[in-house]
């Protein structure tokens, strides 16, 4: 990695990091995880929706033998969801201390099998996982060959992977689809859903809009709610502008047999 890369991706984590402190240390930004949630009860910080959920379980096929890992979990509500609807293992990887202590702090009643540790999408550990899935959390690590290659080395069997990215430019192509093409692999699927973050990019402004206006008030949660509305405009503005697109993806990372 290149310093300028170091930097970046340095800058990112922190970004990340104090996101989840403003969210995670303050009413409003456990509120607005609350009402924000794309699924009542599953708190998600990010723009996965219910189709996504519904589409990851079809392309994965899991079951109460299937081992899956989360790639990107921040506070673990889509995770403890898969394995609650399929009964599978679920394992959550995230960058984010805060993140990982809010995973684990949902995950502790009784009802999924749901667990999660501190770990790099870039460097995934060995868990006896058959496939994966990375909800938008491979927009912040560069999506390469490097990146296909580590996360199909730690699955077993094919590997499948299913994905939603964010692809900047003024031409967005789907970047799971571009790169693994680039490595001799077919994606299974590849589909625009940027009606999808155009939706939820609208609810969650509208939701922190609302929480700015109406509380509760801490200067941390103000805060969060803040960042928010200004993330979400430039959103929708990117989006506007045919600058920004969203896909959905499934690759078998290893190939055919």
């Amino acid at each position: 990695m290149t310093l300028p890369e170091r930097f970046l991706s340095a800058g990112i984590r922190a970004y990340f990091e104090g996101s989840y402190w403003l969210l995670t240390g303050s009413d409003e930004g456990r509120r607005f995880l609350e009402l924000a949630a794309p699924i009542p009860g599953v708190p998600a910080h990010g723009y996965a929706t219910a189709d996504d959920l519904a589409a990851l379980i079809r392309a994965l096929e899991p079951d109460a033998s299937t081992r899956l890992m989360d790639l990107g979990c921040g506070v673990g509500g889509m995770a403890v969801e898969v394995s609650r609807r399929t009964g599978a293992s679920v394992i959550g990887i995230d960058h984010s201390t805060r993140a990982i202590a809010a995973a684990m702090a949902v995950s502790s009643g009784p009802m999924a099998r749901a667990s999660f540790r501190r770990g790099s999408i870039r460097r995934p550990p060995r868990v006896g996982a058959s496939g994966a899935y990375a909800l938008d959390s491979l927009m912040f690590a560069r999506v390469d060959a490097d990146l296909l290659r580590a996360i199909g080395e730690v699955l077993e069997g094919p590997g499948r992977l299913f994905a939603t990215s964010l692809a900047f430019g003024s031409a967005p192509r789907d970047p799971v689809k571009a790169v693994a093409a680039e490595v001799g692999i077919a994606a299974i699927g590849s589909d625009d859903v940027t009606d999808g973050l155009v939706r939820r990019s609208e609810h969650r402004r509208s939701v922190a809009f609302h929480l700015l206006r109406r509380g509760p008030r801490t200067v941390r949660g103000q805060l969060a709610m803040a960042l928010i509305v200004v993330e979400e405009s430039v959103v929708q503005r990117l989006v506007r502008a045919g600058r920004l697109r969203r896909w959905r993806t499934v690759v078998d990372l290893r190939g055919p047999d």
